[in-house]
């Protein structure tokens, strides 16, 4: 075969490294520089390519603890979350029977100390905007002070913040205005 085929490199390392032992022995490449072993035996594949274009080479691969991220980055993991349930739920549709309605409508996901609830669905705001007239009806014939309703808000998340209901209140009190006029008259009598 030739006395340039007698040339036997090992190296545990990497093909990389084998690479550039070979051009060291044989005195081909001059400068200190290494040798990439896919480019050396012909290993440009598409897939590998497609990789190398997608990474950057300073990423970090690093997972955060949940309250170190910003407050956007937690909302999307929180949506991710919910969307990899919502294709779990539509995945396993299929081992149920067919008049069976299967429908997801909340996920509630406790991360360290903090709940979050994620609901599917479209919003309603007429059904709201009713949940928030009742909650203000139940709050004048209970007679909740203003700092009592905050309070409770601040322990039950789900409750609507205090000034979501003001608003609602002071729109029903403008209703009440427009429909019952109340007057008040004052008699002073003059007294001799």
């Amino acid at each position: 075969f030739g006395a340039s085929l007698k040339t036997q490199i090992q190296s545990s390392k990497s093909a990389s490294k084998v690479a550039c032992q070979y051009f060291k022995i044989k005195k081909i490449y001059k400068n200190n520089s290494r040798i990439s072993s896919s480019l050396l035996f012909g290993l440009t594949l598409t897939s590998v390519e497609n990789i190398r274009r997608t990474l950057t080479l300073n990423y970090n691969y690093q997972i955060y603890p949940f309250e170190k991220l910003s407050v956007s980055t937690q909302h999307c993991k929180l949506l991710k979350v919910a969307q990899q349930v919502l294709n779990t739920v539509e995945k396993e549709k299929k081992n149920f029977h067919s008049n069976d309605y299967i429908n997801i409508k909340q996920i509630r996901l406790e991360i360290g100390e903090e709940q979050f609830d994620i609901n599917f669905g479209k919003f309603d705001k007429k059904s709201e905007e009713e949940r928030k007239k009742a909650i203000v009806k139940s709050l004048n014939c209970g007679q909740i002070t203003r700092e009592a309703y905050r309070l409770l808000a601040r322990i039950e998340y789900n409750i609507p913040r205090e000034g979501a209901i003001s608003e609602i209140r002071q729109k029903i009190n403008l209703e009440m205005k427009k429909n019952f006029t109340i007057t008040c008259k004052y008699i002073i009598a003059n007294y001799i």
